[in-house]
């Protein structure tokens, strides 16, 4: 079986709507869901994160030490909301990182994608950017 994850501002086309889905921060399940082949992805990758989110679809606590990889698949998801073409104040990373968690620890979810280089920084940390692997 498939399932799949979706990002509904991104798509266009329409899918079957009886799939089974999972929900991450900011996405919704409605019978519109639609289909573009780079914004569908399937939920294996990101099965781990359900146990995750709360009730509105955010993250409502950060995966403990020992869910190395829960903790990496956190980090990438939200590293997945940044712009590559954009740099970001760190106001601005706070901001974006604060739409898809509830636990309000911006400052440890952003050291934590730069130091697990998903994001870059300039050395006073007044910006920030998506780095390129």
């Amino acid at each position: 079986m498939t399932v799949y994850i979706a990002y509904p501002e991104l798509i266009s086309g329409v899918i079957d709507v009886n799939a089974p889905f999972i929900l991450l921060p900011g996405l919704q399940k409605t019978p519109n869901f639609t289909h573009q082949s780079n914004h569908l992805i399937n939920m294996e990758k990101y099965q781990t994160l359900k146990g995750y989110l709360d009730d509105n679809g955010k993250f409502d606590r950060f995966p403990g030490k020992r869910q190395k990889k829960a903790q990496a698949l956190m980090l990438e998801y939200l590293a997945e909301k940044f712009d590559s073409t954009k740099q970001y104040s760190e106001k601005e990373v706070n901001e974006i990182l604060n739409q898809y968690h509830s636990f309000n620890d911006p400052a440890t979810l952003r050291r934590m994608m730069f130091s697990s280089k998903l994001i870059n920084r300039t050395l006073d940390g007044k910006a920030y950017w998506l780095t390129t692997n």
